[in-house]
């Protein structure tokens, strides 16, 4: 038989694949998908660890069970984890979850659950060669109250034996279509050449480390300039090792919807170049639902309404005929099967050799595709994290979590309840977030507090809650404030889970800063240790972007081990095409900007006027650039200006875009703000834009988060100021200034303004490719320099 013929899959995914059925019911997922409680699990567990030593018998917790079985022409690799196996004359196998609602409103136990216990207790009997009958037990345990509800039964040998094998045959006719799917990308992987005529500079070089690394197991952290083709560069090995079978699965990994269309696209290149690689692009459930925002459920939408009773079919309707899952293709099939777009394409992805998503598909625990990286143990897969500078700052918002006082108080008054315990639920956590507010923030100057201690009083009364709205959203399924209640009641259970986290790389922030309004929040400091669980579970990491600057710190908060490689690669550009200039005789510092506004007018118009065209000017706050721009539009009224505003909408984006056309006849400059829409990702190649100021080095705004984050780096490794304020500050100088050298033919300038640019550690932050900056030495010097570079341009 030919081994690469195989199935490798967990027992939960195998049973929730086959059993699921009925309707996508978000008002009912506290019942339906109990909540992983560590401790509530580890309660039990150690409550059945005394009895077995009270009672002369054994008991055994996290049991990995690893069972192959040849059915048909596959062989089968199923593995799971039981929580617990009692062995004494017979055997017991011991399922826990835990939940939040009261145990004594669970009826029975879910055929779901029960079926997971079935396949332990038959993998179990053929591992071990035990004889006799199984017994299985679903324990249902209160995350807070530790109370259980325990449901058990006894299945004959013969009884676990068919009713296993019947799942195995259910699933075999999708295993089948994805065995001769994956024979197929083996084979065109391997023929596949490389599909651009020729190579850019450097980008064989970057493309051999990334395969090694891969096939080594290794992280790779590359910083690679604009221009030297980083989505194929990443993609091409990957999907070569992909058809070694090396790999199982490429995730590539962003955070913004034009990379995503990138990778779409190279992937789709591959495909008319040979390649039969099945990839899908996973879409934002607000931006794929077919229900325009309304409330999710049964009542309200056709396509959750019996959603899992059809989505198999639509599954295998969408992989016996499609290749190339993009977000039109997801939304034709689940139009044609009626069935939620969101939920089909996450199922789809179970069947893709890459899944194209967002970050927190890989490492938010909200958001997380547990199937491929919840369950214990390693996978082979490989990660492509694009544009990976962006990751920290979305690592820390992923693994931190908060609850405010006015959404409780807003929804007590519309529910109108009275002395429901739902509502007295909820007064009690009203009182305690104004005590909180009154007995740490009233009389002082600061409007924060920070704790290193976690809220015990708060996590139980937000236990109380959940449990209550658990309830509530059962019975009152159709009532106008189920959104609000659904929200907040998730909105707990994050606070809950992150409780569980809090470790010495968090803080307890209380912000009383809104009027009438205070905040608790679990604030994540260092990322690095809940995303390097993630990395751990996979093969290989590739870490890609253009300011991966500096790579030490990255690999540091971005949760390296200590053994990944690093690599910097030239920029394949001809560096006589950029000019960069350090205007460092101008203080941008707050405290001087009143006073330098007319010097820094005056420095971007002689910068502008060295040649017609398009130019970007960056700051650090939308306060700066319109008090700038103001002075600007007095001083010089001849040159035509743009301003981004806040909060933009997409369409508003593209037109101010397509402002800054090709061979333009006047000078167009842009006012930005530095970190924006506009200061990355951003492609206007040739003369679309031929220049970019950058107004100051970009420090973040000082807040009292930050400077938490400062003071935890500055005691960990004494570089506080550099980790929380200095890097990140450089990093959006480096992506604005990146906006100006596209292609190969491009040529332009940059201009930077603030006096500590030439100050360490700022020069020594500056890529190879700005070695031969110049000093600016004034505004006549800005205009020299400029005259000068395009005359000889």
């Amino acid at each position: 038989m030919d081994d690469r013929k195989t199935i490798n899959i967990s027992v939960g995914d195998l049973v929730e694949f086959i059993l699921r059925s009925g309707d996508i019911d978000p008002a009912y997922m506290g019942a339906k998908r109990m909540q992983e409680g560590i401790s509530a699990h580890q309660a039990v567990q150690r409550r059945r660890k005394k009895e077995a030593a009270a009672g002369g018998y054994a008991y055994e917790s996290e049991v990995s069970l690893k069972y192959s079985f040849v059915y048909k022409d596959f062989l089968y690799n199923i593995e799971g984890r039981a929580d617990g196996i009692i062995l004494s004359d017979g055997f017991l196998i011991e399922e826990i979850k835990s939940t939040y609602r009261p145990v004594r409103d669970i009826g029975g136990a879910s055929a779901i659950h029960m079926a997971q216990a079935k396949c332990y207790a038959h993998m179990y009997r053929e591992l071990f060669h035990r004889d006799g009958d199984a017994a299985i037990r679903i324990t249902y345990v209160n995350c807070e109250s530790r109370e259980t509800a325990e449901f058990e039964s006894v299945c004959e040998g013969g009884e676990l034996r068919d009713f296993f094998y019947g799942l195995a045959e259910s699933y075999y006719e999708f295993a089948l279509m994805d065995h001769e799917r994956a024979a197929e990308r083996d084979i065109t992987a391997g023929e596949m050449v490389f599909p651009f005529e020729k190579y850019r500079k450097n980008q064989r070089e970057f493309m051999a480390v990334v395969y090694n690394a891969a096939k080594k197991g290794k992280n790779l952290f590359a910083q690679a300039p604009t221009g030297t083709g980083k989505t194929i560069s990443t993609l091409f090995p990957a999907v070569k090792l992909l058809g070694k079978n090396e790999f199982e699965k490429i995730f590539y990994l962003t955070a913004k919807t034009i990379t995503r269309q990138a990778a779409q696209d190279t992937l789709l290149l591959m495909s008319r170049r040979g390649l039969r690689a099945r990839a899908v692009t996973l879409t934002a459930k607000e931006k794929i639902c077919f229900n325009g925002g309304a409330a999710c459920g049964p009542e309200s939408c056709r396509f959750a309404k019996g959603h899992f009773d059809r989505v198999n079919r639509a599954i295998k309707d969408i992989i016996t005929n499609e290749t190339n899952l993009t977000r039109s293709v997801i939304e034709d099939y689940a139009k044609k099967h009626e069935v939620c777009p969101f939920e089909f394409e996450l199922d789809a992805a179970y069947f893709c050799d890459a899944v194209i998503c967002d970050y927190n598909y890989a490492f938010d625990p909200r958001a997380q595709l547990k199937r491929f990286f919840g369950e214990p143990g390693a996978r082979d897969y490989i990660l492509l994290i694009d544009e990976a500078h962006n990751l920290v700052d979305r690592a820390r918002e992923m693994f931190s979590a908060a609850v405010r006082l006015e959404p409780f108080v807003a929804l007590r008054r519309a529910l109108r309840e009275k002395k429901t315990p739902l509502r007295l639920a909820m007064t009690d956590i009203i009182k305690y977030l104004r005590n909180i507010r009154e007995s740490h923030l009233s009389g002082t100057e600061s409007r924060y507090h920070v704790s290193a201690a976690a809220p015990s009083e708060l996590n139980a009364l937000l236990t109380e809650f959940t449990a209550c709205a658990d309830g509530w959203l059962i019975v009152n399924r159709s009532h106008a404030s189920v959104p609000e209640m659904t929200d907040l009641y998730f909105t707990a259970l994050d606070f809950l889970r992150t409780a569980e986290l809090f470790d010495s790389r968090y803080k307890l922030f209380i912000d009383g800063t809104a009027k009438n309004d205070v905040t608790v929040k679990f604030l994540c400091l260092d990322p690095s240790f809940l995303l390097s669980k993630t990395l751990g579970k996979v093969k290989s990491s590739v870490f890609f972007s253009a300011t991966l600057t500096p790579l030490g710190y990255f690999k540091n908060v971005l949760g390296d081990p200590g053994d990944g490689l690093k690599l910097r690669i030239p920029s394949p550009f001809d560096t006589d095409n950029l000019l960069v200039v350090v205007e460092n005789g101008i203080s941008v510092k707050y405290r001087d900007r009143a006073n330098s506004r007319p010097a820094i007018a005056d420095s971007i118009h002689s910068f502008v006027s060295g040649k017609t065209g398009n130019y970007f000017v960056y700051f650090s706050s939308y306060d700066y650039l319109s008090s700038v721009l103001e002075d600007f539009n007095g001083r010089y009224p001849d040159v035509e200006t743009l301003a981004q505003t806040q909060d933009m909408p997409e369409e508003e984006r593209e037109i101010f875009l397509e402002r800054f056309a090709p061979s333009p006849e006047r000078t167009l400059v842009g006012f930005l703000v530095l970190g924006g829409i506009f200061s990355e990702g951003i492609d206007l190649a040739a003369d679309r834009l031929i220049g970019a100021v950058v107004v100051g080095v970009g420090l973040p705004l000082i807040t009292a988060e930050r400077n938490i984050i400062s003071d935890y780096y500055q005691e960990l490794n004494g570089q506080g100021f550099d980790y929380a304020y200095v890097y990140p500050g450089m990093n959006k100088v480096l992506q604005a200034a990146g906006r100006v050298i596209r292609k190969e033919t491009d040529v332009g300038s940059v201009l930077l303004i603030d006096g500590r640019f030439l100050n360490s550690p700022y020069v020594g932050l500056f890529p190879p490719e700005w070695s031969g900056y110049r000093r600016a030495g004034g505004i006549a010097g800005i205009k020299k320099l400029l005259t000068e570079f395009w005359d000889r341009a």
